[in-house]
């Protein structure tokens, strides 16, 4: 449903859309006559300007009125007493639906609201309840939840610079120090595995070499040996 739509079911007005001329005949039966009749009947008078225009007018309808109005069947009036201004901008207005979050606060706009009811207090939602936000037409912006009217307070998680008291600026003695991680000591096993373990030393060359060479006469004796 649109929101004009919502609106007339509101007011109690039922809407009877017409999608051809044919059935709106009366109403597009006048138009014909204000097209046609009215041009001609100004033009025979000699009426060139608006001032004129709006002068023949009252005329006009006096005997357009007195020559095709038909009384009606029940002369009562069918117009219904209107609402209160309070109820009509209710209900003349934009109507969104919005879920309550945990922290009793909706979203609308990207911005973060609460309700406050007439005497001021903040007012308790439970969590994935039902909040309508009105868009009156002058721009401002009101809620119904659970049928009861409530104004909208925006929200904010860290409180800005304009709400700090002037002339109270926390000392530095008020203020905590900075959390400094912590440092291992010098004989933490962390440590220890960023020191150089120690190398075996290098062999030297020349008694790699005769060490190599006793090695080889041993094996050509145990060869012998073995043929013998």
């Amino acid at each position: 449903m649109t929101q004009f739509g919502r609106a007339l079911d509101e007011l109690g007005i039922t809407h009877i859309p017409a999608r051809s001329p044919q059935a709106k005949g009366r109403v597009e039966r006048l138009w014909g006559t204000l097209q046609g009749r009215l041009v001609i009947e100004m033009r025979l008078s000699g009426i060139s300007s608006l001032e004129e225009a709006n002068a023949f007018l009252p005329g006009f309808i006096a005997e357009f009125n007195a020559r095709f109005a038909v009384d009606p069947a029940d002369p009562e009036p069918a117009f219904r007493p209107a609402p209160s201004l309070k109820d009509l901008e209710c209900i003349i207005c934009f109507k969104q639906e919005r879920k309550a979050t945990n922290g009793s606060t909706i979203s609308f706009a990207s911005h973060t609201y609460k309700l406050i009811d007439q005497k001021g207090n903040v007012a308790l939602l439970l969590p994935k309840s039902n909040v309508t936000v009105l868009t009156h037409l002058d721009g401002s912006l009101s809620a119904l939840y659970q049928d009861k009217p409530f104004s909208l307070k925006e929200f904010h998680s860290k409180p800005s610079s304009g709400e700090e008291k002037a002339g109270q600026v926390p000392s530095q003695s008020q203020s905590k120090p900075a959390r400094r991680s912590p440092v291992p000591g010098q004989n933490h096993p962390w440590r220890s595995s960023l020191k150089e373990k120690p190398r075996p030393p290098k062999p030297d060359p020349v008694e790699s070499y005769f060490a190599m060479k006793d090695k080889n006469s041993q094996i050509r004796l145990q060869k012998l040996y073995a043929e013998t």
